[in-house]
């Protein structure tokens, strides 16, 4: 289990820059290692060729094969011992720091987490339990961060929104679209000049363009994990696990009231 120190995390995106499918293999490890010690190697249960080859249904379908070589019943994570607690509590924390310390980059300029989430997805469906809670709980904790990102997103949103509206009205720009009647009526009067923003309007604007597509890929992240992993483990066969994700829903009604 690696330390929770955020530079643990920073050399693990350092990896990632330079050889994205390794970096993924490893933090992938990291999952299965989580569920239960294994004896395998790395290369025998998850590689870059499989990260390459983008079928992660398949390719979980063939490691939970190996893994059931050697199958203890006993989920540590969901123990409730001292050193389990500890176990879970460094756990956890990694994958916050996975999404906190991402730069814009790679959360959203790359496909780091639109590959790494259907893995943890695959993973959260699969028939070992103890693969099912490890994954799960990594695909909680990343969008623990998603929504709160979000959240500060929308509320820089809306001030930079406020500020556009303010020039707008400052360059003589309505709020609402003006009727045909009414745009045949300036015309005819010589008034259908377009009116255009200032430099700062444009500047305001393109600024909620980006954050607007910004806020839409953090949401449709985190409502992945929700579609995919949530709704099949909030009902999964062992209580401990469907108290594990209930206890995950409250971000989501913060962030998808109306789903609920």
């Amino acid at each position: 289990m690696p330390s929770s120190s955020p530079g643990f995390v920073t050399a693990w995106m350092s990896h990632g820059s330079i050889n994205g499918p390794e970096a993924m293999t490893a933090i992938l490890f990291l999952a299965i290692s989580a569920a239960r010690p294994v004896t395998f190697s790395r290369e025998q249960l998850v590689t870059s060729d499989m990260i390459i080859a983008n079928e992660p249904q398949e390719s979980v379908r063939d490691l939970c094969q190996v893994l059931a070589v050697d199958a203890p019943e006993k989920v540590v994570m969901l123990e409730k011992n001292t050193p389990s607690r500890r176990v879970r509590r460094t756990y956890e924390e990694f994958w916050r720091h996975v999404a906190s310390e991402a730069s814009d980059i790679v959360l959203y300029d790359t496909d780091c987490f639109e590959t790494l989430i259907p893995w943890l997805e695959s993973m959260s469906s699969s028939p070992i339990r103890a693969l099912r809670v490890s994954a799960s709980l990594a695909a909680y904790r990343l969008v623990d961060w998603f929504i709160k990102v979000g959240t500060q997103l929308r509320k820089q949103l809306s001030s930079i929104q406020r500020q556009l509206n303010t020039e707008k009205r400052r360059s003589g720009i309505s709020q609402r679209n003006d009727s045909t009647r009414v745009a045949k009526k300036r015309a005819a009067q010589g008034k259908g000049k377009k009116k255009e923003l200032s430099p700062k309007g444009k500047e305001l604007a393109n600024k909620v363009d980006k954050l607007t597509t910004k806020n839409s890929q953090l949401t449709e992240l985190s409502d992945r994990v929700y579609r995919s992993t949530f709704i099949g483990r909030y009902r999964d066969i062992h209580a401990d696990v469907r108290s594990m994700s209930l206890s995950a829903l409250g971000g989501w009604i913060m962030m998808f009231p109306d789903q609920f």
